[in-house]
């Protein structure tokens, strides 16, 4: 999955309201842009292990083989399909024709559904389609408490951004809270 929205996301958390959840002085500036650091780390691994993206535009890359009917989105909600691209025999990415393609299930199991008698499989050369939907939505009140959390014990730790590790253990209370905003996809693909 690829962010390819034209601005670039929001912050959940601003630091004044994490610098009031967790009683520093409002009006000492000295540690905002770490604080901005560690909040922008703390929202990528909370949003990436929740499979719940804030709003924007994404792209995804999808095998044509094996044959599906359904393919189901790693992440939830899914509000709009923008667009399908194949692979052409020149390497270019080409235009599909959305009709008849639908997204059902958008807010508790996204699904993208080919149209009734797709030939695309035959007809297309490429073996991989690129998929453009508009997903996402605010992020709620569990992501952002974890979100904050996280910053929190990162902050008390004296851990700076750029020393983040990759994957970063979650102590009990952030993983309990992630826990509660995960969306988890049921399968793959379906035969529609």
């Amino acid at each position: 999955m690829e962010y390819v929205g034209a601005n670039p996301l929001s912050s959940v958390v601003e630091v004044a309201e994490f610098k009031e959840s967790v009683h520093l002085p409002p009006n000492d500036s000295t540690d905002d842009a770490a604080i901005q650091a560690l909040l922008d780390a703390a929202q990528e691994v909370v949003i990436t292990a929740t499979n719940r993206p804030l709003a924007g535009d994404y792209r995804f890359e999808i095998p044509l083989f094996p044959v599906w009917g359904v393919w189901w989105f790693p992440c939830a909600p899914v509000g709009q399909l923008l667009s399908i691209e194949a692979m052409g025999d020149d390497g270019q990415w080409q235009s599909v024709d959305l009709t008849g393609w639908r997204i059902r299930q958008a807010h508790s199991e996204p699904q993208l559904v080919t149209p009734v008698g797709w030939s695309g499989y035959t007809s297309l050369s490429a073996d991989t389609l690129r998929v453009s939907a508009t997903l996402g939505d605010a992020a709620g009140k569990t992501a952002s408490a974890a979100i904050k959390l996280l910053t929190k014990e990162w902050y008390e730790a004296q851990i700076a951004a750029e020393d983040v590790p990759e994957a970063p253990r979650l102590s009990f209370g952030v993983r309990n809270l992630v826990k509660q905003a995960r969306y988890s996809r049921p399968r793959v693909f379906g035969a529609g």
